[in-house]
């Protein structure tokens, strides 16, 4: 067995890469996509408004942490989805709006390349993105490669509104059945929000419908869910200042593989993240705790 002995490479800035990169006690690099930090534990700021529209809704508080209160009968990060994160992420080397086009492997390590700038050298690399994108990143040597193509995900779209005031008669969440929209939470409800000016809704599609039409035009998409949202909300246009949608093309894991991560001691690449447990934010720091705790043997 080799010893790990050099420093590490993680490519995204997610629940699992943060988990993974807070845990690791030596020399270690964290590359994300985006311009911060979360991946879908993220929030949306307009002005002086924020919307959790990613996946901001927990089962269990994570580690004990301040950030993660009860709410609802489940959990929420406080004072915005990716609190969290960011608590994580402090005192981390992370490179922000750094998408990673290519794994190089040149003299013995590892090259992290963008479209820009090659960065290394690294003894190992993580990744920890959707299947998918991990899948079209690793070597095509890599030990595991065809089994994380068994990985499905849902995609889902999130469309925002934002009101003209603040509308207190809403409940704070609640699901719908028979359309489009699952689910549609009053932002304003959850705690440590009361400092927003208006009311701020974040609406969830259902995964089936954003599927059929996910790569429909953003702007009829949009008139369609809010459509939804009024037929829902009882709301009107009257209600209504401005409204915006985001696509999540890898929303949630839809069939998990049932491992909790891939090592390739070969290549010393390894891949983590929520899709292979399940698809929860809790799965994915389990899948960071476990191969952080195979890596730490290797050290």
């Amino acid at each position: 067995m080799n010893k790990l002995t050099g420093p590490l490479a993680i490519i995204g800035a997610g629940a699992s890469g943060l988990t993974l990169a807070s845990d690791w006690p030596h020399s270690v690099t964290v590359f994300e996509k985006s311009r911060g930090v979360g991946g879908r534990m993220s929030t949306r700021r307009k002005d002086n408004l924020r919307f959790d529209h990613g996946l901001p809704l927990l089962k269990t508080n994570l580690d004990s942490s301040p950030f993660i209160i009860p709410w609802e009968g489940q959990f929420v990060p406080v004072p915005q989805a990716n609190s969290w994160c960011k608590h994580k992420a402090e005192n981390l080397n992370i490179k922000t709006d750094f998408k990673v086009e290519l794994l190089k492997y040149l003299n013995g390590a590892w090259w992290i390349c963008s479209e820009n700038d090659d960065i290394g050298p690294f003894e190992t690399v993580v990744l920890t993105a959707p299947p998918t994108q991990s899948y079209e990143l690793l070597p095509v040597d890599f030990a595991h490669k065809q089994d994380i193509l068994k990985a499905q995900m849902h995609s889902c779209f999130m469309l925002m509104v934002t009101c003209k005031k603040q509308i207190s008669s809403q409940p704070p969440l609640w699901p719908l059945s028979h359309s489009i929209l699952q689910r549609i939470t009053h932002e304003n409800s959850k705690p440590q929000r009361e400092d927003l000016p208006v009311s701020c809704f974040v609406a969830q599609s259902r995964f089936d419908w954003a599927q059929e039409h996910l790569e429909d035009d953003l702007q009829e998409i949009q008139k369609i869910l809010l459509a939804d949202f009024f037929a829902g909300t009882q709301l009107s246009t009257f209600d209504v200042e401005s409204s915006e949608v985001h696509r999540w093309r890898y929303a949630v894991t839809a069939k998990p593989i049932g491992v909790s991560y891939f090592w390739d001691e070969r290549l010393r690449i390894g891949v983590c993240g929520d899709w292979l447990l399940g698809g929860a934010v809790e799965d994915a720091v389990a899948s960071a705790k476990a191969l952080s705790k195979k890596l730490l043997t290797l050290f």
